[in-house]
């Protein structure tokens, strides 16, 4: 019935205001109807000059956000929205809201686009009800932009109602705030303070979630840790642990191999802090003996945009980095499909590239290595 309705629907697409057009995608993602032949008529005829042009904004960020829910990559759909939301922010809190957790989900980190959203949100924050507050703050983190006004913003109206967070909303923002880089000791003293008092059983995402969260504050902010009251130092002490994560091992065998061939000092599955890495090699320099983590990244880490790694991978880096790290990633779809000599070759290209840059020789790399 979805099929045939649909069929209809998409054979008429010309004849649809923006607002019905909304409503059918809308639908499609409710039913998880994943047709990529609708999708794309849709985005198609969205973007078709004439059409685009005068689009309304909230027939817009509808279509947008249906399409994050259905996973949606179109390139050229992302980056038009991209370019009109850099120009100007939906003019309704709703629909920048919206928008934002939208790029957000499918990974996208163009960041004059998401910064326009941001200010804009930021400025209406005061009128933002709890749920929108926490997926702004955690849409930025996911991404890994820092926008310091807007998440002050943020945490200035969530201050006045605290309360009026369910957990999973709390978590959220601290994850986001955490993930951003961006610390405000007045919200982060009243988040915690709050999960205290609850006294709730964890999931296992909220309980990675915090876990991330309690490393953030011990590593980069160690004074509010010790100033913080007993009871969210044990919060803390209950949330040390290394995140978990599902990875898989053909890959990782793939890898193994690869470093073999280069000779090199390595250790499989180290970890460092809370942080498991695929590999650990060593290299030298001026400076002394450094050790280098490496991983293969899926591409739900990395923006299908700019290419370039997104929020949970640029905190893992950052952290590594404090801890006395360097890392290199390398996107793992790409790599796996090369044949064994070629993924040889791009991961001694990548390696050396970092450590050339610090003036460093990687451990027991042979002369004449693949």
């Amino acid at each position: 019935v979805v099929f045939r309705a649909g069929n209809r629907v998409v054979c008429n697409l010309d004849s649809l205001s923006d607002q019905e057009i909304a409503s059918f995608m809308l639908a499609l993602s409710k039913f998880e109807v994943r047709c990529k032949r609708y999708l794309k008529t849709v985005c198609k005829t969205l973007l078709s000059t004439s059409r685009w042009v005068t689009i309304d904004e909230t027939a817009l960020c509808d279509v947008l956000y249906a399409n994050s829910k259905l996973r949606v990559n179109d390139s050229k759909w992302l980056e038009n929205c991209c370019k009109r939301f850099e120009v100007k922010a939906p003019q309704s809190s709703r629909d920048s809201v919206l928008a934002l957790h939208s790029l957000a989900k499918v990974g996208v980190r163009h960041e004059a686009a998401l910064n326009s959203l941001a200010n804009f949100v930021g400025e209406h924050a005061h009128s933002l009800n709890c749920s929108e507050l926490a997926s702004s703050s955690f849409a930025l983190g996911r991404v890994g932009i820092r926008n310091e006004n807007a998440m002050a913003q943020f945490a200035a109206s969530s201050l006045e109602r605290m309360s009026g967070f369910n957990t999973r909303s709390i978590v959220h923002m601290l994850d986001g705030f955490a993930l951003a880089g961006v610390f405000d000791h007045a919200f982060f003293n009243e988040a915690l303070q709050e999960l205290v008092r609850r006294n709730e059983p964890d999931s296992v995402s909220r309980s990675n979630q915090l876990s991330r969260v309690m490393f953030c504050l011990a590593l980069e902010f160690p004074d509010f840790v010790q100033r913080a009251s007993r009871p969210v130092q044990v919060l803390l002490e209950q949330n040390q642990k290394p995140f978990q994560g599902n990875e898989g091992s053909e890959h990782l065998e793939l890898l193994r191999e690869a470093l073999e061939e280069l000779s090199l000092n390595v250790a499989m599955g180290a970890s460092k802090g809370p942080y498991v890495f695929n590999a650990r090699v060593f290299y030298t320099g001026s400076f002394g003996r450094r050790r280098l983590g490496l991983d293969l990244i899926c591409d739900a880490q990395i923006c299908p945009l700019t290419r370039v790694p997104l929020g949970a991978t640029r905190l893992k880096r950052r952290h590594a980095r404090a801890m006395g790290w360097d890392t290199v990633v390398l996107r793992r779809r790409d790599w796996v499909k090369l044949n064994s000599s070629n993924r040889v070759v791009a991961l001694r290209q990548a390696l050396v590239a970092h450590v050339s840059r610090r003036s460093g020789v990687l451990e027991e790399l042979r002369e004449g290595s693949h």
